[in-house]
């Protein structure tokens, strides 16, 4: 028993010897295995062309290769797929494909002619030194950006530096008609930066990941940033906690009549000076908190929030030596603030004191007109700028082809216009069957985005302008056009008086005292009278009608002193002013 036990026992190792012995062998064969079975690494080379965003594939040192396959991806993202098999393409051994900038992953697949296959997967960072970004929310600003594309020396004039936008009021752009070197943000898809009143935290949020991609992958790039100032967080968001403070600069574009109401609800106060120098020192604190967190908040704990921030724009630019801040039109005049701290508006925004325009720091005048006037004369910039802005010479055809003049009625949101029938109603009936009758509503609402808007405006016989085209620029291309609607600063890019014909929604009185309104070229201010009211009472016949006061300039050579306009039954009065109807 003893022997066959210790038998038994022998075998058992001898077995176990020879299967680890197996098991090593295995393992010794497997790289073999794989490598004749896989698909072996193809010898390529890979690098970004210059600082261009493409990549250059390089497979000269393989031969008998029938396709080349290159897909580049940024994450989970397809960037392009390009397939060569071409002959003559094949021959050059070599290949550039698009990729844009940031961290791009590249898989060359090489076919030869016996049926093998190699590959090469790399990640390959592909940067520039300077980058230009303008995520803009607004219409105002989205102008001035556009135009600074076409000025000499500008963005676009022979400038290299590549250019991303994205705007919330997409419908602006024409993006199948892009100027050289400028982009949409290649991040963001299609749909997204196309689609009119797009998410703007999605669009700050993107960018705010992109750059910091950028940021990240080339220590010693730059970045130039164009914001709406209505948008003024972003500087943290965008600059400040990406730790780009000291390469990159900030140009915030005035959003219009807001500009000056911030500017003069914030510093209208007994001592300007003593309040922005405290803003200043709130501001310097707040910006040591992002840069230590690296984030900024609109909610608390920052020692100015971001429901706070939008007055220290002018802060800002001031502290800042990267930082500017685009105002077009700017007049002293307009900034409404107390005679006892006019010094004020002298050192932080404009001194006309001594017959110059002196600018505060970091203040910048453009002017629309004057930026506009600039480019007339180079048809190539004109038929860029046209293309870019959905611009077109057919816009006013139906007036054109039927010679007659242009009124152009200006809306506001489609959703709140008081009484607009009505004063369209009164507009045709005063100025008759010698013009066309055109609108054009607010930027940020659309009209193809509210068909009861639309519809409404089949009824009355408008036809609709592109709501996001800026009226101004419209202007510059049809100085000739006339001018309806409600109190707007589109008034102030009129030529000549003759242009302005009815100021809706509004008395004589009042049209007269808006600032930077040019009330005094009206012909006609027109507002609704309320039924039981004490002066014009009396001529409101009929309780359930809609009655409106036709004032009239006191240029006008008329034979009657003001007329009562029926918005229900469309019929116009006119009275003396002893209100008596004029018969």
């Amino acid at each position: 028993m003893e022997f066959v036990k210790s038998n038994y026992l022998s075998r058992r190792v001898i077995k176990s010897m020879l299967l680890c012995a197996l098991l090593v062998l295995v393992c010794c064969m497997v790289p073999f295995i794989f490598s004749a079975c896989g698909t072996p690494k193809a010898d390529v080379s890979i690098s970004q062309v210059a600082e261009e965003q493409k990549i250059l594939v390089d497979f000269s040192n393989e031969n008998n290769v029938k396709e080349v396959s290159i897909v580049v991806k940024h994450g989970d993202d397809e960037v392009s797929n390009t397939v060569i098999n071409d002959a003559e393409q094949l021959a050059k051994k070599s290949a550039e494909v698009y990729a844009y900038y940031g961290r791009q992953n590249i898989s060359v697949t090489l076919e030869y002619e016996n049926g093998n296959r190699a590959k090469n997967t790399s990640e390959v960072l592909v940067s520039a030194s300077e980058y230009n970004f303008a995520p803009l929310s607004g219409s105002l600003p989205v102008l001035l950006f556009t135009l600074s594309l076409f000025q000499e020396n500008g963005l676009n004039d022979g400038d290299t530096v590549p250019t991303f936008v994205w705007l919330d009021r997409a419908g602006a752009w024409d993006w199948n008609n892009l100027p050289a070197n400028v982009y949409p943000l290649p991040t963001a898809t299609e749909n997204e930066y196309t689609t009119p009143n797009v998410n703007r935290n999605l669009m700050y949020s993107k960018t705010n990941a992109y750059i910091r991609e950028l940021a990240e992958i080339n220590e010693d790039s730059k970045f130039n940033l164009y914001l709406n100032d209505y948008d003024t967080d972003q500087f943290f968001h965008l600059i400040v906690s990406t730790g780009l403070l000291e390469r990159a600069t900030c140009t915030y574009l005035s959003d219009g009549a807001f500009s000056y109401s911030e500017i003069n609800n914030t510093f209208n106060v007994e001592n300007a000076t003593a309040k922005f120098e405290e803003m200043a020192q709130k501001y310097q604190i707040t910006k040591e908190q992002v840069i230590d967190r690296e984030y900024y908040s609109w909610d608390t704990g920052f020692e100015v929030n971001g429901n706070e921030l939008r007055p220290y724009l002018l802060v800002i630019a001031h502290e800042e030596d990267n930082v500017n801040y685009i105002f077009p039109r700017l007049r002293a005049e307009h900034i409404l603030i107390d005679d006892d701290t006019s010094s004020f508006v002298q050192n932080y925004i404009l001194d006309t004191s001594n017959g110059t325009r002196v600018y505060g720091k970091g203040i910048i005048e453009r002017d629309i007109n004057g930026m506009l006037t600039a480019i007339q004369n180079d048809a190539k910039k004109v038929a860029e700028l046209k293309n870019l802005y959905k611009f077109n010479d057919d816009m006013f055809a139906a007036a054109q082809e039927g010679d007659k003049k242009v009124m152009m009625l200006l809306g506001s949101y489609a959703f709140s216009e008081v009484d607009f029938v009505e004063y369209a109603n009164l507009t045709k009936l005063l100025y008759g069957d010698e013009f066309v009758y055109y609108y054009k509503g607010h930027p940020n609402t659309p009209t193809n985005m509210y068909p009861e808007k639309a519809e409404q405006l089949e009824e009355l016989g408008l036809i609709d302008i592109e709501s996001t085209i800026n009226a101004e620029l419209i202007l510059f291309y049809f100085p000739d056009i006339y001018m309806s609607g409600y109190s707007s600063s589109t008034f102030n890019s009129l030529q000549n008086e003759e242009m302005a014909c009815i100021f809706w929604n509004s008395s004589k009185a009042n049209a007269l005292n808006q600032e930077g309104q040019h009330g005094d070229m009206f012909d006609y201010y027109v507002s609704r009278l309320s039924n039981d009211n004490n002066e014009y009472g009396a001529l409101l016949t009929q309780s359930n009608h809609k009655y409106f006061l036709v004032e009239i300039n006191d240029s006008l050579d008329a034979n009657y002193a003001f007329a009562i306009y029926d918005g229900t039954a469309k019929e116009i009065k006119y009275y003396n002013s002893d209100k008596t109807e004029v018969v």
